[in-house]
């Protein structure tokens, strides 16, 4: 139990979008990397919980900007591709890393669907506290 606690303490698990079925876009409210009770850096975790998919496309997306009220971007991996997944008929839990420090300061998730779609799904960021060890990707 004590284990669990101490990596708590050196983590931040962000909400992006609640879980809920969706049947077009939506953008998340902005998080602000700085200001987060933690100041988050380094190797996140970006999480897509994809339940119920009934219908279509659904693509899940980080935007970035330097002001909470600016123009958001694509967030671009090092390799210049977006940090992004698609999901076509595909259920369940799908990670991938995200380079913080490619990041400006607010970040967004947006869902996108295409083909009339028709899913259920839940998008969260876990991240590093400012003061914790990097963490890795198991599934990279």
């Amino acid at each position: 139990m004590a284990k669990i606690m101490d990596v708590h303490s050196k983590v931040l698990v962000h909400r992006f979008l609640a879980a809920k079925a969706r049947t077009a876009t939506e953008t998340s409210t902005a998080f602000d990397r700085l200001a987060a009770g933690k100041a988050v850096s380094g190797r996140a975790i970006l999480v897509l919980d994809m339940g119920e998919f009934t219908t279509g496309t659904c693509l899940v997306s980080l935007e970035h900007c330097a002001t909470s009220g600016g123009g958001y971007v694509p967030l671009l991996d090092k390799t210049g591709a977006a940090v992004a997944f698609t999901a076509k008929g595909a259920t369940g839990v799908f990670t991938m890393p995200v380079e913080l420090e490619l990041a400006e300061r607010y970040i967004k998730a947006v869902a996108t669907g295409a083909s009339t779609p028709v899913y259920t799904n839940s998008v969260y960021l876990i991240a590093p506290a400012s003061d914790a060890e990097p963490i890795t990707n198991p599934a990279a």
